[in-house]
């Protein structure tokens, strides 16, 4: 601050030198030959208001975060800004600098822009940036502003599993803020009602929606088949809804290092599982977009962002949704989901500024104040021009998503495999756990046993690569 008010002053200083110069300049008087000597004007304080406005414009530049990514967090022309963005901006004096990249390359520039020396504060966090993205020295640990991230405010209290569950070598480089998109099961509660079946939420609420259950349902279902017709149990994203519902991952962390955990027993009993469910016809491997208009299809499975369009292409079905069945053996249920979070850049010179917009994040996704405004916005019909409903979630599916995004409730899963590079997941269709999702619902392999033999060598190699 010291340094502004010397600025103003040396400011004032010159502007009233200049004044003087010109103010003699325009006045001179012919009939006085005599030198004028003038004392030096004086250098006057910066006023209450100037030293305020100073400090502010300091404030602000501390808040300026460079964001580096394929979207932008500033709203687009006649939009209105996010609740983060409002809280960072409203509150904490904040702004976000956008420097666009294509989302296919944005690591690439990441790099790029780092090795250069080009400032970049926050990057962007998604399934694929984490660890592999430590191997190139692309980010670095928010520990150091925990403070700034109102670690100790409460807000973060039903996180703290969640956060450890991500820590990696020295630290913690991604710290979720909230969970979204879940993997879901959509379900007709009028086609339950019609086949005898007992309604999965309710079993859900009830503790009893098990792998045994889920089984038997879809078991039913299919035996129930009316002439002419061909039924199945599930479509959709079996393959990882049911590695997720296990509550065990291929890579963990045990004493802060990776290790293969392919052989796990619990996972071996959920990957064996879906091998039941292709060889028994109970999957329908057809891509939809939507849960099956025909009601031949008794679960689908996907994530949220299929409800919509679901409900409005069957408003005469009572759709529900509900997380996938835990194992029999289980107390708890496992969702795989989006978790959100962004990234502080290697080398940034504002941590505090970017650990200060996730507290934002984390503040506009638990603050009470916010939550009528999203149930109203998440719940009102999307229509055509026509006045045609194209998408809408009732209110009841709204607070039955916001508990299974619920660490407390349901617990996000979060896997090292699937952010370790292409040997392990991609989505043009590699590695090991892509085919762990594909794979065993198409029928490639008559057993785990043999789908576990041919993947754990691959696993372990990865596993190596980042103990190196």
């Amino acid at each position: 601050m010291k340094r502004y008010i010397k600025t103003m002053a040396g400011i004032i200083a010159v502007s009233l030198t200049l004044t003087s110069l010109f103010s003699c300049s325009s006045s001179k008087k012919e009939e006085s030959s005599e030198e004028i000597v003038t004392e030096p004007a004086a250098t006057e304080a910066p006023t209450e208001a100037e030293t305020e406005e100073f400090r502010k414009a300091e404030a602000r530049e501390e808040m300026t975060i460079t964001w580096l990514s394929d979207y932008d967090l500033n709203p687009a022309r006649h939009e209105k800004r996010s609740s983060a963005l409002e809280i960072f901006e409203d509150v904490f004096g904040g702004k976000i600098n956008y420097v666009a990249t294509s989302a296919d390359g944005k690591y690439d520039r990441l790099a790029e822009m780092l090795n250069a020396g080009e400032t970049v504060d926050m990057f962007p966090y998604e399934q694929g940036a984490f660890p592999e993205g430590l191997t190139r020295d692309l980010y670095a640990p928010l520990d150091p502003y925990y403070e700034e991230l109102g670690m100790d405010t409460g807000i973060w209290d039903d996180m703290q599993e969640v956060i450890d569950m991500y820590s990696y070598k020295d630290g913690h480089y991604v710290i979720p803020y909230s969970f979204t998109n879940p993997v879901v099961l959509t379900y007709s509660r009028k086609i339950v009602q019609q086949e005898g079946l007992s309604d999965p939420y309710e079993l859900y609420k009830q503790g009893s929606w098990n792998w045994d259950t889920f089984m038997d349902m879809m078991q039913t279902f299919k035996e129930n088949t009316p002439d002419g017709t061909t039924r199945y149990g599930i479509s959709g994203e079996l393959g990882r809804a049911a590695l997720a519902s296990s509550g065990h991952t291929v890579v963990k962390k045990e004493n802060g290092r990776l290790v293969n955990n392919i052989s796990d027993p619990e996972i071996a009993k959920a990957e064996q599982m879906v091998i039941d469910i292709s060889q028994q016809g109970l999957y329908r491997s057809n891509w939809l977009e939507h849960f099956d208009t025909d009601g031949n299809i008794l679960f689908y499975a996907m994530g949220t962002w299929t409800l919509g369009e679901s409900n409005a292409l069957n408003d005469d079905k009572d759709l529900m949704v509900v997380p996938f069945p835990k194992s029999s053996t289980s107390d708890r249920y496992y969702i795989s989901c989006d978790h959100n979070a962004r990234l502080l850049a290697r080398n940034s010179q504002k941590g505090a500024a970017v650990a200060t917009y996730i507290r934002c994040e984390r503040l506009a996704a638990t603050e009470a104040t916010f939550a009528d405004d999203k149930k109203t916005a998440a719940t009102t019909p999307v229509k055509s021009a026509m006045g045609d409903v194209k998408s809408v979630i009732t209110p009841e599916q709204y607070d039955a998503l916001l508990e299974f995004t619920d660490p407390t409730q349901v617990f996000p899963i979060f896997d090292f495999g699937y952010g370790m590079g292409n040997n392990m997941y991609n989505y043009k269709g590699e590695g090991v756990l892509y085919s762990m999702e594909k794979n065993l619902t198409d029928g490639y392999y008559a057993s785990w046993d043999n789908a576990c033999e041919a993947w754990t060598g691959l696993v372990a190699g990865e596993v190596d690569r980042f103990a190196q």
